[in-house]
């Protein structure tokens, strides 16, 4: 019969200090999914082993308020900490022409990356090496939307839906920024779990993707701000055909590559004759 669910979290603490492989199946899963780590289709003794690493390293997470959290971040704060503007409840018209998207530059993104996520010069200097940006140059981001806020010209919503990076055909992810008419973020936020302060890889490959996007649309000499028709577009992966030796599979392609093996340095032994082989023979006897 199982324990009742109240002498549950007082099994995992006698765990803690005693021996994982008295606590059931049901019992390890629970004390490892609480700390967010995957434990499904493990066998009993996998999960005693992924419980005694777990012990001492990883704490409980407790589920975050994403809904408060999101209702904050709706709201624009004048310097003062007040509230200025407040965009909860108002209607949000949702289209896939982008005319209106704000100008975002490169310098908005690295902006929104200090002040809210806390960014280090040295991560900014090697921006392009970091998850986000990989994944938006992987195209990670898809069907971006542009959401136009009723009777407010000063704010616009972007939302998109961002591949998770491991799982290509898991659910994607409803990630959003809320942008000011001078192209500023003012906040984000991500439906995954570490986003509950807007601050995730899959926040800045959105901030990527869109300030690419505005950068693209510039180089084609079509403004985005004009009435013109613009939807999103994925940047095209172009297909050059390549010398199997120039074939480059390394994830990170920004640093030269270290010089390989060559059809021009392939040096073969010449012919091998009997003389080669008795003198080789000779040499193993001794």
């Amino acid at each position: 019969m199982a324990p009742p669910a109240e002498n549950v979290e007082r099994l995992i603490c006698m765990a803690v200090f005693c021996d994982f492989s008295r606590l059931r199946v049901p019992d390890l899963k629970k004390y490892l999914t609480d700390r967010r780590i995957p434990c499904a289709g493990k066998k009993k003794n996998e999960l005693v082993e992924l419980a005694q690493k777990a012990s001492g390293i990883y704490d409980v997470i407790e589920d975050c308020d994403h809904d408060e959290s999101e209702r904050k971040r709706r709201r624009v704060l004048n310097d003062d900490g007040t509230v200025a503007v407040d965009l909860n409840g108002k209607q949000v018209v949702w289209t896939r022409t982008l005319h209106c998207l704000p100008k975002v530059a490169l310098g908005d993104v690295f902006a929104y990356l200090i002040k809210n996520c806390e960014w280090t010069p040295e991560r900014l200097t090697k921006y392009k090496h970091d998850d986000g940006y990989l994944m938006f140059k992987d195209n990670h981001v898809e069907d971006v939307l542009l959401g136009k806020v009723s009777g407010h010209i000063d704010h616009v919503y972007v939302k998109a839906e961002v591949k998770p990076e491991q799982r290509q055909t898991a659910q994607r992810y409803a990630t959003w920024l809320l942008l000011s008419s001078d192209a500023e973020v003012m906040s984000a936020g991500c439906g995954c779990v570490a986003a509950d302060d807007g601050s995730c890889k899959h926040t800045a490959a959105l901030l990527f993707a869109v300030a690419e996007y505005v950068d693209r649309q510039t180089d084609r000499g079509t403004a985005v701000s004009t009435d013109e028709t613009c939807v999103w577009t994925k940047p095209r992966k172009t297909s050059i055909p390549v010398k199997v030796e120039d074939l480059d599979y390394r994830r990170d392609k920004t640093t030269p590559r270290k010089p390989g093996p060559q059809p021009k340095n392939y040096r073969p032994l010449r012919t091998v004759n009997n003389t080669d082989i008795l003198r080789i023979q000779e040499h193993l006897k001794r």
